[in-house]
């Protein structure tokens, strides 16, 4: 839960950036992880007879990059990715584009993401 807590807190610190710099879609699911278990999405209010005491739970965003709420299916799907496993060798390669392209990447995403992946293939071949 502190790590939910910590992205709602940098993603509310980083808002102003973010809906001058970010595309609709990513406006909506930033907006909902940041509002993700707090009063903003609502709650329910419970009595527990235990400690004599009202409770409240927060709703959750559901959305599917939240960390709060998708985790339970995170796991479940990396259980059956796992099971899926062929038992042999293979090898984890990651190809990188220097930092300083980051915003040139983001402005055109679809052909520079095929040239990446067209070369990496290149290379690998």
């Amino acid at each position: 839960m502190g790590d939910a807590k910590a992205i709602a807190n940098i993603i509310n610190s980083q808002w102003s950036h973010i809906i001058t710099s970010c595309n609709s879609y990513q406006i909506r699911m930033l907006n909902a992880i940041r509002k993700c278990r707090t009063a903003a999405l609502g709650g329910h209010k419970y009595y527990c007879k235990e400690c004599s005491t009202f409770h409240v739970r927060y709703n959750s965003c559901r959305n599917r990059h939240c960390s709060q709420c998708q985790h339970t299916q995170k796991e479940e799907w990396i259980s059956s990715r796992q099971e899926q496993l062929i038992h042999s060798n293979y090898y984890h390669i990651v190809f990188t584009v220097p930092h300083i392209a980051n915003e040139l990447i983001l402005a055109y995403r679809r052909p520079l993401y095929a040239a990446l992946f067209k070369c990496a293939w290149e290379t690998i071949h």
